[in-house]
């Protein structure tokens, strides 16, 4: 079972429906959501610890490539997140 380091230094399982709720909010279509999800998780196959910040790098890497509308969407929201 692989577990997520969180930026608080927690841990949790990884839970793929957590990438497709965040890609929903973002406005993608689920199709996509599951797909990008489905990639993530499986480009760490084999691995017992990711971070979040792996995993956001995964996601954005899926989502330039299906629609960057959205990717840019993503950065802003992290940016003014940031703010």
């Amino acid at each position: 079972m692989m577990k997520v380091q969180k930026k608080n230094g927690t841990t949790e399982r990884f839970a793929r429906e957590k990438i497709v709720v965040a890609l929903l909010k973002n406005g993608n279509k689920l199709t996509d959501a599951r797909k990008i999800a489905r990639e993530v998780e499986k480009s760490f196959k084999g691995k017992s610890l990711v971070t979040v910040e792996e995993i956001r790098k995964e996601i954005l890497q899926r989502l330039e490539k299906i629609n960057k509308e959205l990717y840019e969407k993503w950065l802003s929201y992290e940016s003014n997140k940031k703010q």
